[in-house]
């Protein structure tokens, strides 16, 4: 049975500090995982990364779950932790489509599950 991560991002400590920090994204991924009666088999990590490419190292374990079909939910707190391309989002998308991941943001009330 496949599972649901979270992703949490940040690119700079100055972003951490403006209320983006990774503790925070992980506390409104987690509480969302509650609200979706869901459990998080893994919270996965990049810290430091920029979102301009998603050759990153949490970004490339999240395409590999996907790829294997690992996971159906991916949790994130806000879509600009994915990626702050709309080509690379598109390029997710369609990636998670084929695998039936599920894309959950808190932030933007998204959940690529329902209606």
């Amino acid at each position: 049975m496949a599972g649901t991560v979270a992703y949490v991002r940040v690119s700079t400590e100055k972003q951490a500090e403006k209320g983006f920090s990774l503790e925070v994204q992980t506390e409104k991924v987690r509480a969302m995982a509650v609200v979706q009666g869901v459990d998080l088999v893994e919270v996965i990590v990049d810290r430091g990364e920029s979102a301009k490419s998603l050759d990153r190292p949490g970004m490339v374990r999240l395409l590999e779950l996907v790829g294997r079909k690992a996971i159906d939910r991916v949790i994130v707190a806000k879509l600009d932790r994915l990626t702050r391309s709309v080509k690379d989002l598109a390029n997710l998308l369609e990636q998670f489509e084929r695998r039936k991941v599920a894309l959950v943001s808190v932030a933007e009330s998204l959940d690529t599950q329902s209606a």
